[in-house]
């Protein structure tokens, strides 16, 4: 497995200046510095997580682009940091590096150069790397050739869909940080439209769905994200909108995100989604992450089991309870991978031959 860590985001020259980010504190969009993770699926030491013996290789995150972009900003002093005062985080105009596809770029071929045959391939990612595991998924999937190998080809994205106010597209920001530039697999007039900045949420993720068609995906949320209706208000309303008191009502935000999936289930019929009732934001890094129940009463733990092993969508219809998917789950393998290797990647230049190899933002 291939898990993109999260950590938010800029959209705009505004919101990719230090400064405001340090003007921002706790609130801030992004995060610029990478830190090691072994929480919820990647704990080897919870009894029951399905991926406790598979190899994981982690990709860290500080670059605030979605582990995707590529391009240089020059140093921007914000006029609304200036507002928000903090004034020792003014004058913090350094230039912004969003290398994120550079960056992912490192940890796979890493990843290929030691795991160059597997029988099962997991993309998978929290917040901003849900995002980032949804926009390198045919790119991977490419790189391990999974269609000629056969491979089984699966993508887990955690708390993000990309439901975007009516005033922006999917690609607005994509384009600014230089995402639309880079190697992601997608079809020559999609690459068109993130470049003129009209390319939708919607249109993107499914020419990358339809570029690995036996790919199998999962999509975990709950109704009302709180952290993806405050970026659907960023958005909306730019930074000069902070700190974002009137948010997209739960019930909007829903009928947004679950349009997309709908709309992803309608053209094929590998996509799962599993709904939480609530706010939160980001379910796999939890310790209980197998615990947490659907608005239709199935426990995660048991759905990914399924999901594991199933190459369709494995939603419930009408016949199917709760009790029924506890009895096929538990009659399922834990695991299916031979490994009990864990990676975290951090630095480009590493040349370890540890089992940890670190790939610095």
């Amino acid at each position: 497995m291939i898990f993109f860590q999260g950590g938010g985001a800029c959209t705009d020259e505004e919101t990719c200046s230090f400064g405001l980010q340090c003007s921002l504190g706790a609130s801030a969009t992004l995060t610029t510095a990478a830190t090691s993770s072994n929480a919820g699926v990647l704990n080897r030491s919870i009894s029951d997580n399905m991926f406790k013996d598979w190899n994981i290789v982690f990709v860290p995150y500080c670059t605030g682009d979605v582990h995707a972009g590529n391009r240089i900003l020059i140093p921007y002093e914000s006029s609304i940091a200036e507002l928000l005062g903090e004034p020792q985080c003014l004058g913090l105009n350094y230039t912004m590096y969003l290398n994120g596809y550079n960056n992912t770029q490192a940890a796979l071929n890493w990843a290929l150069e030691n795991y160059p045959d597997v029988d099962n391939l997991i993309v998978g990612g929290e917040s901003a790397g849900s995002l980032g595991a949804q926009l390198h998924s045919a790119h991977i999937a490419e790189l391990w050739d999974v269609t000629s190998k056969g491979t089984r080809f699966s993508v887990i994205a955690d708390s993000y869909v990309g439901a975007v106010p009516a005033n922006h597209t999917g690609s607005e920001s994509l384009q600014f940080t230089g995402v639309c530039d880079v190697n992601l697999g997608m079809p020559a007039t999609v690459v068109a439209d993130c470049d003129a900045k009209t390319a939708s949420t919607t249109e993107m993720t499914e020419s990358l769905i339809e570029a690995v068609p036996q790919g199998n995906w999962l999509f975990i949320n709950s109704k009302g994200d709180l952290t993806q209706r405050y970026f659907y208000a960023l958005l909306e309303e730019g930074i000069e909108g902070y700190p974002f008191t009137d948010l997209v009502s739960e019930e909007d935000f829903y009928a947004d995100m679950s349009a997309i999936l709908d709309t992803y289930q309608s053209i094929s019929s590998r996509i799962t989604t599993f709904y939480v009732e609530g706010t939160k934001h980001v379910f796999l890094a939890n310790t209980n992450f197998t615990s947490y129940e659907s608005d239709e009463g199935l426990l995660l733990g048991d759905v990914l089991n399924a999901w594991l092993v199933s190459d369709s969508s494995i939603n419930t219809n009408s016949s199917t309870t709760a009790s029924s998917w506890s009895s096929v789950a538990t009659s399922i393998p834990a695991t299916i991978s031979t490994s009990t290797m864990s990676t975290s990647i951090e630095s480009p230049t590493s040349t370890s031959t540890t089992s940890t190899t670190r790939l610095a933002c």
